[in-house]
């Protein structure tokens, strides 16, 4: 018979294994009984090197470790992509918005040149249609300034004007008053009129006729411009 414990053989006349001290299971006596108690509350078997004890099992960073390893880097990784692409976007976005803003500074930089042409060639065209009219076609024209005897002009009114068309131009005034003129030139030209009734002559126009505001207003503008411009006589 062994012992259960160390598996030292048991002598059957004793009631303990002679080697580890563990009770003997085939030993009836009664003085083994008592003696049995007592061992059995006295004797620790913990500390036999030969006491079955259940092995501890430590636990080895296994495939739990692994796995969160490779989340973590799979976390990783498409946090860098994602940060990779957002970073590609923006300068893609940032060089399209250049793009566009050059092309379209370029187009508004020809609009406003080709703008800026067509005006001054409007301007340039104009003016030499002003200036065309006012040396040759103004003596043409029903009326030289229309308003010159009801609305108060300007110098932007006359800008264009010879001092030869000022002249006519102040004259005017008074031949749509009836007055009559001492030089044969401006006599002429307001005959040739349809509308001109020269009925006053000039001295007694000049002595009793009186010329309101407006039209003293004007004739002192179309003087001062003529005078400016070197002064005109007609014959």
């Amino acid at each position: 018979m062994k012992c259960n414990h160390c598996g030292a053989n048991l002598d059957p006349n004793l009631p303990y294994c002679q080697v580890c001290g563990a009770p003997n299971p085939n030993y009836t006596s009664a003085d083994y009984d008592d003696l049995r108690a007592e061992t059995d509350d006295l004797t620790d078997y913990s500390q036999d090197p030969y006491y079955d004890q259940p092995v501890k099992r430590e636990k080895q960073p296994g495939a739990s470790n692994t796995l969160v390893i490779i989340v973590a880097i799979v976390c990783a990784a498409a946090v860098a992509v994602t940060a990779l692409y957002f970073l590609m976007f923006r300068k893609s976005s940032a060089q399209t918005s250049v793009s566009s803003g050059s092309t379209q500074s370029e187009s508004s930089d020809s609009g406003s040149s080709s703008s800026k042409n067509k005006s001054s060639n409007s301007s340039s065209s104009s003016s030499s249609s002003n200036s065309s009219s006012s040396s040759s076609n103004w003596m043409s024209r029903t009326y030289i300034l229309p308003d010159s005897t009801s609305e108060y002009l300007s110098s932007s009114d006359i800008s264009g004007f010879s001092a030869k068309e000022c002249n006519y131009a102040l004259n005017e005034i008074y031949a749509r008053e009836g007055r009559r003129f001492k030089a044969t030139e401006l006599q002429n030209y307001f005959d040739s009129k349809s509308w001109y009734n020269g009925t006053i002559d000039p001295d007694d126009f000049d002595n009793n006729y009186e010329l309101s505001d407006i039209e003293r207003a004007n004739v002192e503008l179309l003087k001062n411009a003529m005078d400016a411009r070197g002064g005109y006589t007609p014959e």
